[in-house]
């Protein structure tokens, strides 16, 4: 079976001394970075509940400092967040990565058949009518093949043995093969009961959605039998080669292609980088020899019908990311209106990130791949964050909010229980809610460096400090709680009328996707020290924040009764619920 854009992926695993073992070996391993969610901003070896000064870290809500719009001061200058075209050919967008803040102008060009275009108010590569991607397949019929040309034009070939739709793209499909099952599961850790450790037991769970390709002996390298991903119970049914003489193999990758076989939806990926704390603006380099994460299975040492587990040895972290991966991504593109960005996740064993754990649209091309998104989770052995499913949810949250939202762009350190800047809350404190959501939990726990620690939105508790409550006097634009936007959200989910489905939707709604910042509040830059915020100027770009979500919801049907119910108008935060700005 001949499928053209996986050759890339193969190619790379040939280079990367895969390991042929009876049990599941972890090949390659890929490490991003973990989000300091509220740890970025303190000083080395501060506690996640102390002031690095010794004074009180939580802060009371206060008024967003008024002062001109001084445009000049934003890094990007006259490029908006939501792009624009420079040419036919080339985006320009002004990016923020979530926790490290300095906006930056990204550039990225759109296919060889496609033209630079604005759609709901964001620029975008649309596809030129009557042309496929080049290196896309599908089958046409049981027996007709269809691959796109270098010219943007459909050839099709009559297969022998009938064209299969696959896992990665279609095929023909090859004689000489034997089916084979193979079941895939692996070990995580939850949180102990107290919330002060991970759990000094493992868990066992299947990986449902993992990609598995199977290969055989060609010459000095390997083709591609058969391609197939693991179902809800972590079962791999896939054909491989029955001659025993062409060393059948089976590659399992943390990834998702496309439903063309030339794109990926995801994949987690090892970037070319040291140990301990790097920087996330990856160097070309790091980018060009990076590894996807893949473990092997040799049908030649196993029979079909084996269970095999990747231990925390074998870096099973990484496939507790991922499912987490694969689960959300499904669950956004079923409840919300779009489609999430092509996304790689970086990880990298002993490796963490200047930014804790963060998200960013920037464009990156990963093994010949044009992914629209990057995240960066810490894989530290201190403290073995990648089983903080409250985080991965977290920063797949910022993913969300990228595809089907329109982001605030603020971004940069931020402290727990500390009041920040109306964008900034609205981005982190979806992207919890979002991840508490998902998870069915309001709990959000982390393990940074060395130290565990908790919160729950639905009490509005932390372990040992009260929570910041916004204040109707100072106005619906003022520095608000991260958390405090958590928690409303969750809120809003529990309300009649509401519900979890339409308050996930109302970030996709059309009120935030085209002209969303309609409550006057504009992007802010700052800095920060030990906690404390400085030289903060207004750029002058529209932001949507809270308010423009509350909106949404009020325009999509939501009844000012049960938003009230959760805002507390008159007391807490002010939002005018029976005066809703709408398009």
């Amino acid at each position: 079976m001949t499928l053209a854009p996986l050759h890339r992926i193969v190619a790379l695993c040939q280079t990367s001394s895969v390991a042929l073992a009876h049990t599941l070996a972890a090949a390659l391993a890929l490490c991003a970075c973990d989000p300091a969610l509220f740890g970025a901003g303190t000083e080395a070896g501060a506690g996640a509940f102390s002031d690095p000064v010794g004074g009180d870290l939580f802060g009371e809500p206060e008024p967003v400092p008024t002062g001109t719009a001084n445009p000049a001061a934003s890094a990007c200058g006259a490029v908006p967040v939501a792009g624009r075209c420079k040419d036919d050919k080339t985006i320009e967008r002004c990016l923020v990565v979530t926790g490290v803040g300095d906006p930056q102008v990204t550039t990225s060009s759109c296919g060889k058949f496609e033209s630079c275009t604005q759609d709901k108010g964001k620029a975008v590569c649309m596809q030129h009518a009557g042309k496929c991607d080049p290196g896309a397949s599908l089958c046409k019929d049981g027996k007709t093949l269809r691959q796109c040309a270098d010219d943007g034009a459909w050839n099709e070939f009559v297969c022998d043995n009938g064209c299969k739709q696959t896992a990665a793209g279609a095929g023909c499909s090859p004689a000489g093969t034997v089916g084979y099952k193979v079941r895939v599961t692996y070990q995580f850790r939850g949180p102990n009961e107290a919330l002060t450790d991970w759990s000094n037991q493992t868990t066992l769970a299947p990986v449902a959605g993992l990609l598995g390709l199977s290969l055989r002996k060609d010459g000095d390298g390997y083709t591609t039998v058969d391609a197939a991903s693991t179902d809800a119970q972590g079962w791999l049914d896939i054909q491989i080669a029955s001659d025993t003489g062409q060393a059948p193999l089976i590659l399992l990758i943390a990834g998702k292609v496309g439903a063309d076989g030339n794109t990926l939806d995801y994949v987690i990926a090892r970037p070319d980088v040291g140990d301990g704390e790097q920087d996330v603006d990856l160097s070309a380099a790091a980018v060009d020899k990076a590894k996807l994460w893949t473990w092997t299975v040799d049908p030649g040492e196993l029979d079909s019908g084996t269970t095999v587990t990747v231990t925390e040895a074998q870096n099973s972290g990484v496939l507790r990311v991922f499912d987490y991966l694969r689960y959300i991504h499904g669950q956004a593109n079923t409840i919300l209106a779009g489609l999430t960005l092509p996304l790689v996740v970086w990880m990298r064993p002993n490796t963490s990130w200047n930014c804790g754990a963060c998200f960013s649209d920037t464009p990156v091309t990963v093994l010949g791949f044009e992914l629209w998104a990057q995240a960066w989770l810490p894989m530290t052995a201190e403290d073995t964050s990648f089983w903080a499913d409250p985080v991965t949810g977290h920063e797949f949250g910022h993913w969300v909010m990228a595809g089907f939202s329109t982001s605030p762009r603020e971004g940069g350190p931020h402290c727990l229980g500390v009041p920040t800047l109306p964008g900034q809350a609205w981005s982190e404190g979806f992207a919890t809610a979002f991840s508490s959501l998902m998870r069915n939990d309001p709990r959000y726990y982390d393990k940074q460096d060395g130290s565990f620690f908790w919160l729950d939105i639905a009490k509005r508790k932390y372990p040992n400090k009260a929570w910041s409550l916004p204040k109707a006097s100072l106005g619906l634009i003022q520095m608000h709680d991260e958390n405090d936007v958590a928690a409303i959200v969750w809120a809003l989910a529990g309300q009649p009328g509401i519900g979890k489905q339409n308050a996930l939707f109302a970030v996709s709604s059309t009120r935030l996707q085209v002209d969303a910042a309609k409550r006057g509040y504009t992007r802010h830059t700052w800095g920060v020290a030990k906690c404390k915020k400085k030289d903060i100027v207004n750029t002058g770009d529209p932001a949507p924040f809270l308010a423009d979500y509350l909106d949404a919801l009020v325009c999509e049907g939501a009844p000012g009764s049960s938003i009230d119910a959760v805002t507390l108008p008159a007391t807490q935060f002010p939002f005018p619920s029976t005066s809703p700005v709408c398009d």
